[in-house]
């Protein structure tokens, strides 16, 4: 079996491979026959000036901001959230642009910034053609494996990193929450993010049980998520 790092790239090579047949293919006859009228629709969703908030900027918002002041901070969250997204939008809002060049130029960066073109690729108008739809919903997928990967990658470090957590208590705890450390909150974020056979309610019980074990036992189970083997139905009590 491959190593998932491996998997990743042969994943994206053929994703490649289906962009280049998807740009071979637009050329075709009626595949671009609603581009302008859609290209004219996207650029509609993309707010002019988002992109206009600089680092300073920003930087100068958060010196002066009252934490207390919900809506002030709610506005400048939206401001952010506007900004960062304002060139990947702005390049899938051309993936229908009636200029050939254009539109090779926006699919070739849409295709290599990842996961920036996530939420873009989601809000856009659903292009008319089949083959579109799917090469599209290709690269959110490809994006989201892509930074999963990295996301494993990180956890799977800290897993040998056996410090003290010392929670932040900013309201009083009904009941003392357990001694936990690093490798322990990492395995349990983990799991969340890898097992996808368990339910929310087992899940948070399977998360519970796991930080009220000893530290000899939550090891075991650390150990085995580091190498990859089957999660542990904790509260079933099974090895």
């Amino acid at each position: 079996m491959p190593k998932r790092s491996e998997a990743l790239i042969v994943l994206r090579r053929r994703s490649r491979l289906r962009i280049l047949l998807y740009l071979a293919m637009a050329t075709l006859p009626g595949l671009g026959a609603h581009a302008s009228v859609a290209n004219q629709q996207t650029e509609a969703q993309v707010p002019k000036g988002a992109g206009s908030m600089t680092e300073n900027q920003l930087i100068e918002a958060l010196r002066d901001l009252d934490p207390n002041q919900q809506p002030a901070l709610d506005a400048l969250v939206q401001k952010v959230v506007l900004s960062s997204r304002a060139l990947p939008r702005a390049a899938v809002a051309h993936l229908d642009d009636p200029n050939r060049k254009v539109s090779d130029n926006a699919l070739s960066v849409v295709t290599e910034i990842g996961e920036l073109a996530t939420v873009p690729l989601l809000e856009a108008h659903e292009p008319p053609s089949p083959y579109d739809r799917v090469a599209r919903m290709t690269l959110v997928v490809d994006g989201q494996l892509e930074l999963r990967e990295q996301i494993v990658t990180h956890l799977k470090k800290m897993l040998d990193d056996k410090a003290a957590v010392a929670y932040n208590r900013t309201l009083p705890a009904e009941q003392e929450p357990p001694p936990s450390r690093v490798c322990d909150e990492a395995y349990v974020l983990l799991r969340r993010l890898l097992n996808s056979s368990e339910g929310e309610d087992e899940q948070l019980a399977n998360t519970r049980f796991f930080l009220r074990l000893p530290e000899h036992r939550k090891d075991a189970e650390i150990s085995k998520a580091r190498v990859g083997k089957p999660w542990t139905k904790l509260t079933e009590g099974e090895e």
